[in-house]
């Protein structure tokens, strides 16, 4: 457990690239969608616009970073995403460390406990704003030459 605060200078400079405006827009297009219900065309519709837009997002990524962006189907309509970042400077000892790895997430599903298929769930607190705190750090890292200290 840390005991000291460190890097306060990059978290400064991570909180000044924050748009605001962007994740206002991100969020009412997610909110958009009538509901994000895992088993619904729409849940299945809101997760290909995250995937398009955190593609998006690795496609004009810094080189230095390996930016991929996979979806993870299951038997029901809506697919996970998973992202995968890596730092192309780490060292081969680095990223074999036990403190090269940090995983961030969140769920994009919405539901309307009393109508699941059909009523209205568009989730901004659950988890809209999970999704789109994770996609804003893929959105720093893809423009930053910011490397982790290992």
């Amino acid at each position: 457990m840390p005991t000291k605060l460190y890097h306060q200078n990059i978290l400064h400079k991570v909180i000044e690239k924050v748009n605001v405006t962007s994740i206002e827009e991100n969020l009412a297009q997610l909110t958009s969608f009538h509901t994000r219900y895992y088993r619904s065309s729409s849940g299945a519709a809101a997760s290909r616009w995250v995937q398009g837009r955190l593609q998006e997002y690795a496609s004009t990524a810094s080189k230095e970073w390996n930016i991929t962006v996979t979806p993870f189907s299951h038997s029901w309509p809506q697919n996970s995403v998973i992202v995968r970042v890596e730092d192309k400077n780490a060292s081969t000892e680095a990223m074999g460390s036990e403190n090269a790895v940090v995983i961030l997430g969140a769920h994009l599903d919405s539901v309307n406990w009393l109508n699941p298929w059909f009523g209205r769930s568009p989730g901004a607190d659950d988890d809209g704003s999970g999704t789109l705190t994770v996609s804003n750090v893929l959105n720093f890292y893809r423009h930053s030459n910011i490397t982790r200290d290992y």
